[in-house]
């Protein structure tokens, strides 16, 4: 049996709750928050929980496989070499940035969405990801980016991953005095957050679901650092199955009598979240997930058109653009920049559990425990039993009206406690079940349950644990007194049709060793399923309007002899003046390209030195050199074949004086039909061309002496082949 285990990362220095939820930006979107000033020293054993990287392996609680992370899908991502500017004026909004190998096979487009009152953008990516900006902070000077992951040297989106950011500086000043502070926004979270009363990051809700981190400011003024030491505070967040976001970074504050300048720096991998201190996480339900596919090409030329295309894992999807198609893909021309949505739904199938909900009463699965049916308030179950029971028909008293999750029935149990205090916690049967299912399918094994009695003092609340195929795919944590829901997922293999489920109790032992109360638990509505699952991915497709250059003619392919001095041309018209060129030979094959060396006018004149096929194709880039302003013409083959060469069938021979002979002569090598000419001598030394002998045959006169004879190639019709 497979596991699949997705991560909730929460990083506060107090953590409530974090809920995913799909949005039209990102799938799952958790947020992390804290403040760091140095790195935590390091020791041998992992403390989970305590956000700190105990251990020294750069792994901090929830990333950390001593806590029961799995970062299977964790993309991690550095930003450390400069980009290319590839498309439009660097420094302003439009302009589209590469970084190149951001991680194994992966490249990722960062275009300036906005700038705003920013009075001097001195540096830009000057390490990394990174921004400098000047502005008055009552202005809110501020840029905008959007960042998108592409395939290596494409514009082709990756497969959604899961994404760590961190952004650093969020203050980093130490005039204890400034009213201002600089900050970053994440888009489109959707979560609940709890600081601490100590905690320096304040979170600002803006609309559409964004969350502003900045310094917690205080009697008007932004805490800082009172040594002077110039702080550096962090924010980060988890993207879930995403291959795009947003991010803003700018300054704000009261203060206008000057334009500080400030520096914030985004990391993507895990060194940059594990020197945060007080970090607290929490695991994700660990459900199916869709990982739906969002292809096509993602930056586009003037009038071009682009197809983006979903995918669907399990090959019965439902989807819904932002544009209203509900087809698999849609062909798109945008005329400007332009981000398309696009929802995919996988619709459920039927829960495989039989009496989940325990409306048949008590049939259908196995346990470890002693029934007892219950009809009344006096009746009651002991340690050990379970009933099956609805609102109005208790077992005891102590339950009062506990109404069922769902339906009118649940199941009613006194979990069995360890017999002694500090021994190991008791683990018990509670429910089992065998279903069949479908293979290589993920399934989320579920169930409601809550804690029964109020005996608070004694209580031991057990914790609910999920096994599948003999293999635990979780534990929730103690059971609330009131319903919740509890998912874990499970992968059936290539080949399985049937799984073994099965649930148990774990309670520990109160400090009485004769108090046994406090350890009842109620179950409904247990489901083992394929559910239905949504996911939005986004395109964000660039326009870039500068024209192209149109190759309007190109030479065709031909064929000449060794030595030939035959040429290639293109012309072009429109682009950017000055237009250049940049001939590539793609070898016998045109499939891998290299610029041939000084090979930059408009015509090229191949190497007809060896024979053989060569593919040619020529590179035209206007001025501004962006991707819109290069085009490539289409490949062409040129063949060089060996030069021609000639000689007489018919042998020397002896005739008697008066005759005549028919002499033929025939060729091989060179191209086309050559033009021959006979020539005869006397001795050998002088020869004369004879008049109208063209052909490759040649009667001679009637022959009175001895006389010789040859033949000559004039011409043929390929280029450079030789007399």
């Amino acid at each position: 049996m497979g596991k699949t285990v997705r991560l909730i990362f929460i990083f506060l220095i107090c953590l409530c709750e974090m809920k995913a939820q799909n949005i039209a930006f990102n799938t799952h979107h958790k947020s992390v928050l804290d403040n760091t000033q140095k790195i935590q020293e390091n020791t041998a054993t992992e403390v989970c929980n305590n956000g700190i990287d105990d251990d020294g392996d750069g792994l901090v609680d929830c990333f950390d496989p001593d806590c029961g992370a799995t970062t299977s899908n964790l993309l991690e991502l550095s930003f450390s070499s400069n980009p290319t500017l590839i498309s439009g004026t660097t420094k302003t909004v439009g302009a589209v940035y590469r970084f190149n190998n951001v991680a194994t096979g992966v490249d990722a487009l960062v275009r300036i969405e906005a700038i705003n009152n920013v009075t001097n953008f001195s540096q830009i990516f000057h390490v990394g990801f990174s921004q400098q900006i000047r502005g008055f902070p009552n202005q809110n000077p501020y840029v905008d980016y959007s960042v998108q992951l592409v395939n290596a040297n494409s514009f082709t989106l990756i497969t959604p991953r899961d994404l760590l950011l961190s952004a650093f500086d969020i203050d980093g000043e130490g005039d204890i005095n400034k009213p201002y502070t600089d900050y970053v926004t994440f888009r489109a979270i959707n979560s609940f957050y709890a600081l601490s009363s100590s905690s320096r990051i304040e979170v600002t809700n803006l609309s559409g679901n964004d969350r502003m981190f900045s310094e917690a400011i205080s009697s008007g003024l932004y805490a800082d650092d009172p040594t002077g030491n110039n702080p550096n505070y962090g924010v980060g967040v988890v993207y879930t199955t995403v291959n795009s976001f947003k991010v803003r970074m700018g300054i704000q504050g009261s203060h206008s009598s000057g334009a500080p300048e400030r520096t914030i720096s985004i990391r993507g991998n895990k060194s940059g979240i594990s020197t945060f201190a007080n970090i607290a996480c929490t695991p994700l339900s660990n459900s199916c997930q869709l990982l739906s596919t969002l292809s096509g090409r993602t930056i586009l030329c003037s009038g071009q058109q682009t197809t983006l295309t979903a995918s669907c894992p399990t090959g019965s999807c439902n989807y819904q653009w932002s544009n209203g198609a509900t087809t698999q893909s849609i062909t798109v021309n945008p005329l400007s920049n332009t981000n398309y949505t696009v929802t995919v739904t996988q619709v459920g199938a039927t829960n495989r559990v039989t009496n989940g909900s325990f409306e048949s009463g008590n049939s259908g699965f196995t346990n470890e425990y002693s029934y007892k049916a219950c009809g009344n308030s006096s009746t009651f179950i002991s340690n050990g039993e379970y009933s099956i029971g609805i609102s109005n028909y208790q077992c005891f008293a102590f339950w009062g009206t506990l109404p069922a999750q769902q339906g009118n029935y649940f199941m009613y149990v006194d979990a069995k406690p360890p017999a002694l205090v500090g021994t190991t916690p008791a683990r018990t049967l509670v429910w089992e079940q065998n279903v069949s299912v479908q293979p290589n399918t993920c399934y989320n094994f579920s169930s409601w349950q809550r804690f029964a009695v109020n005996q608070l003092g004694q209580d031991k609340i057990p914790k609910v644990e999920y096994v599948v195929d003999n293999v635990s795919i979780g534990q929730s944590q103690y059971v609330t007194n009131s319903w919740v829901q509890t998912t874990y997922a499970s992968i059936t293999g290539p080949t399985q049709t049937s799984v073994n489920l099965k649930i148990y109790a774990i309670v520990e032992q109160n400090g009485t060793p004769s108090v046994t109360d406090g350890n009842d638990l109620a179950i409904d509505n247990i489901e083992f399923k394929i559910p239905t699952l949504t996911i939005t991915q986004s395109a964000f497709i660039t326009v870039i309007p500068n024209p192209s250059p149109t190759i309007t003619s190109l030479s065709s392919s031909f064929s000449e002899c060794i030595g030939g001095n035959q040429s290639l041309s293109v012309t072009t018209s429109g682009g950017t003046s000055p237009v250049t060129y940049q001939w590539q030979n793609g070898g016998s094959t045109g499939v891998s390209w290299t610029d041939i060396s000084s090979a930059t006018a408009s015509t090229y004149t191949p190497l007809s030195t060896v024979t053989g096929t060569t593919y040619y194709r020529v590179r035209v880039t206007s001025s501004a050199g962006t991707v819109c302003d290069t085009v490539y013409s289409n490949s062409v083959p040129v063949t060089i074949v060996s030069d021609p060469v000639v000689s007489i069938l018919t042998l020397p021979e002896t005739v008697c004086v008066g005759s005549s002979r028919v002499l033929s002569a025939s060729s091989v090598g060179g191209l086309g039909s050559c033009t021959y000419q006979w020539q005869s001598s006397p001795n050998g030394v002088t020869w004369t061309n004879i008049s109208g002998a063209i052909n490759n045959t040649y009667t001679t006169p009637l022959l009175a002496t001895t006389i010789r004879y040859r033949v000559q190639l004039l011409s043929c019709a390929g280029n450079g082949c030789c007399n």
